[in-house]
């Protein structure tokens, strides 16, 4: 038979697919991953919008009438990298703890007032998280040279994603060298799209008369220019960031000449969860109670309840009994724009137990 020639072998190992029906009404979707030691994983994810404005009789959520397709990309507001996060992939093999972020955000001063700082919050059991915002504000050069930090303008709302939190990246000259260049290049290495990061270099030779400064605050710990202050936020965080980057592991000489394309031995899964550490929760049980304050124009402080629905993968083997795995729920995105609450729901099965079919079912389903 005529054929092309093997351009490359896979070196990475593989398992029989088996069979997987979703007896849900939701999107689901089956792949393989191989993990550092490389065992080989069945994994099945599964996701369901939610509808923000509509509850049951104890307050729980129902399902949207449109059903997002899982993610296949990241979703950036614009350019990937540039710009902030909103969503990332649905396909990573294993999330060790819950995503919870928010998507598409604006925080809102009570009242409808215009303010220079307010709390907004987001809580979830017993669990929660408080930020502080503020209005615009600078740092300007003053005739000795040094830079001092301006006042808040009072403002009605501001946009929550890394853009306003503190970070960012200097550049010097303006414009970068026949081969693309710059004297001075700094980036900061927790946030490379925020506002406030000035390399004391940088400072020095651009003599900016003005520069802005972060709109995202610790809760009760206002920002005053300090040099350690953290990046916050309530959306996710880029893979490229500290401290999430140094969890992908060792792709040094080594990895290419022994391990290349698989994942370093010294891999932590924890790299996979894109909320900010704080944000990261056990998975959640279902009937949580959810709040967020100052998140909604009309409505300062939305509640609702988490559904109590379960999801669980049936796995039928050559022999022996059927192995009912629960999923994980280790994704919460809350979509303010859109009113949607999305889950994402995970199991893993090793690949050698001889599954033949894997069913996806609701706890509501018939076992």
């Amino acid at each position: 038979m005529n054929r092309p020639d093997t351009v490359i072998t896979s070196p990475l190992p593989k398992a029989k697919v088996p069979d997987v029906e979703n007896q849900t009404p939701y999107p689901s979707q089956y792949f393989q991953t191989v993990d550092p030691d490389d065992n080989v994983f069945h994994v099945v994810a599964l996701k369901v919008t939610y509808d923000m404005t509509q509850t049951d009789d104890d307050g729980g959520l129902l399902p949207h009438v449109e059903q997002l397709p899982l993610a296949t990309t990241d979703l950036y507001e614009g350019e990937p990298g540039e710009t902030p996060l909103i969503y990332e992939s649905d396909f990573c093999a294993f999330k060790p703890k819950c995503d919870v972020f928010l998507m598409n955000a604006i925080a809102y001063a009570p009242e409808g007032k215009s303010l220079q700082r307010w709390p907004v919050a987001i809580a979830i059991g017993e669990w929660k998280k408080i930020i502080t915002v503020t209005g615009p504000r600078q740092f300007s050069q003053g005739s000795n040279g040094s830079y001092s930090l301006s006042d808040p303008v009072a403002v009605k709302c501001v946009e929550l994603n890394y853009a306003n939190a503190l970070g960012g990246e200097n550049r010097w000259p303006r414009e970068p060298n026949s081969e693309g260049e710059y004297a001075i290049h700094e980036v900061d290495v927790n946030n490379s799209i925020g506002k406030g990061f000035a390399d004391k270099q940088w400072l020095s030779y651009a003599k900016p008369d003005t520069y802005a400064a972060p709109q995202l605050e610790v809760y009760e710990t206002p920002y005053t220019g300090q040099a350690d202050y953290p990046s916050v936020s309530l959306t996710p965080v880029m893979k490229t960031w500290e401290p999430r980057v140094d969890l992908a592991g060792s792709y040094d000489d080594e990895w290419r000449s022994h391990r290349w394309p698989k994942l370093p031995i010294d891999h932590d899964y924890a790299f996979w969860n894109c909320a900010p550490v704080d944000q990261q929760i056990k998975y959640p049980e279902g009937g949580e109670v959810v709040n967020l304050i100052n998140l909604h124009a009309d409505v300062p402080h939305i509640r609702f309840n988490l559904p109590r629905e379960h999801f669980f993968c049936d796995v039928y083997l050559n022999e022996g009994p059927v192995l009912k795995k629960e999923m994980s729920l280790d994704t919460l995105a809350i979509d303010m724009q859109n009113l949607k609450v999305i889950t994402v729901h995970r199991v893993n099965v090793i690949s050698g137990i001889n599954s033949l079919e894997f069913k996806v079912r609701s706890s509501t389903s018939q076992a």
